[in-house]
């Protein structure tokens, strides 16, 4: 994705959301921390500067406890 810009700024998006019963959707796989997961996984070492960060969607739908995932294992880095 980051190549792909051509050096457009990039936000990356992880959902927070749940949709229960949609067929679009599936929480179990597409949630904070797993998409956390794969955008460390997939940047370690290749961070360009186009890359400005997450993008949470969406936050009005964020539990205090995906909040403090987020602050510990994304603002650390871990």
């Amino acid at each position: 994705m980051l190549k792909w810009s051509e050096g457009k700024a990039i936000l990356l998006g992880v959902p927070t959301y749940d949709d229960a019963g949609v067929e679009y959707h599936d929480a179990r796989v597409e949630n904070l921390r797993n998409g956390l997961l794969g955008i460390h996984t997939g940047l370690k070492g290749n961070v360009t500067s186009n890359y400005q960060g997450v993008a949470i969607y969406c936050e009005w739908e964020t539990s205090e406890s995906e909040w403090a995932y987020f602050r510990e294992h994304f603002l650390k880095g871990d």
